[in-house]
């Protein structure tokens, strides 16, 4: 059990005496943000995609009828879900799906969770859309565990399944030996989350993210998901409807709005150039998409608040900006990018 993490503790309030002794322990100090690699090596392409459901009615004295009276040919056996979508997902990426229900959503994450043969069963398609290995994907599953403890069910030993369950929340040692089924929702999910991590595979894939969690437990959970995909190099493609209540908390790099009517929106950011002198940081930022993006702040975030240091009000599709920024206290853990549609980036502190 040697070399756990520390658990934060709350002294308050601290006597004169100490409070001059911290100040002398204030000073500006150098600090490095690290770059993870990501597992995934090549970036999954989706190119003038157009998906139709194949509609597997049969034929019933009834249904004869309304074909022969409305004029229902076979062509009316198709029912068109997404047309004409293009879409690169780059190693790394954090990607929100998001629109109302029958958009679309499920349907692009089942293109990268099935296989082909059996695509062909209910879908016909044109274009192009990934074929990825059964190997390198894991599907976030909150509803199917074995009956285990928590502490049985990850890691190759006790302490690695410590880590695990700590990093997503699940920190006090009686959990570490309960069942799934005892747990509340939002420990179940957490739990779900770290068997994503325990997979160490390169993609990670969530339908109805967090649809059955309340506001505060889905901004919590999805800020987790994505300090742990940072850590281990996973490259994430979430679905929902309703984003609202987390996607400031999950900050994805990409963001899809899908429609019945409308052509999808997509919303991207990159860092595409990173460099570190002393304290000052210097950023290449792009608009990775074909939509304006408003209201661009990078900063950096300590414990409980962001410190905005640049700002911008638009970033017109594929501009590129260069922002420099001064770092001197060590208090800061994370540099963020953050615009006005919810999308943005994420370094975090060594």
């Amino acid at each position: 059990m040697e070399n756990q993490r520390e658990k934060p503790y709350l002294v308050y309030p601290l006597s004169l005496e100490i409070e001059e002794k911290l100040k002398s322990y204030r000073k500006p100090c150098k600090i490095l943000f690290m770059y993870k690699s990501p597992l995934l090596k090549k970036p999954l392409k989706f190119k003038n995609l157009s998906l139709k459901y194949k509609i597997k009615n049969g034929s019933t004295e009834r249904t004869n009828i309304v074909k022969e009276v409305f004029g229902v040919d076979s062509e009316h056996a198709f029912s068109s879900v997404i047309e004409n979508f293009s879409l690169t997902i780059e190693p790394g990426d954090v990607v929100l799906i998001t629109g109302a229900s029958g958009s679309g959503k499920s349907t692009l994450l089942k293109l990268l969770t099935t296989p082909r043969n059996l695509l062909k069963d209910t879908l016909e398609w044109s274009g192009v859309f990934p074929q990825i290995k059964n190997s390198l994907v894991e599907v976030l599953n909150v509803n199917s565990f074995c009956d285990l403890p928590l502490i049985d069910q990850l890691g190759k030993d006790v302490k690695e399944a410590i880590n695990l369950l700590n990093s997503v929340g699940l920190t006090e040692a009686h959990l570490y030996i309960k069942k799934p089924h005892q747990l509340s929702d939002g420990q179940r999910y957490r739990f779900a989350i770290a068997k994503l991590c325990d997979s160490k595979k390169p993609i990670w894939v969530a339908d109805e993210f967090a649809s059955t969690l309340n506001p505060e437990m889905a901004a919590i959970v999805a800020k987790g998901l994505r300090k742990l995909a940072y850590k281990y190099g996973a490259t994430v493609i979430l679905a929902a409807p309703h984003v609202s209540y987390f996607v400031d908390s999950l900050l994805p790099n990409k963001l899809v709005k899908l429609s019945w009517s409308m052509k999808p929106r997509i919303y991207s950011i990159k860092i595409t150039k990173f460099s570190q002198n002393d304290n000052k940081l210097t950023l290449s930022v792009k608009n990775n998409g074909f939509v304006p993006l408003s209201n661009l702040e990078i900063g950096l975030l300590t414990t409980s608040k962001f410190h905005s240091l640049y700002k911008r009000q638009f970033i017109n599709p594929q501009e590129l900006i260069i922002a420099t920024i001064e770092v001197i206290e060590k208090k800061f853990y994370v540099l963020i990018i953050k615009t006005g549609e919810g999308v943005g980036e994420i370094y975090y502190c060594k």
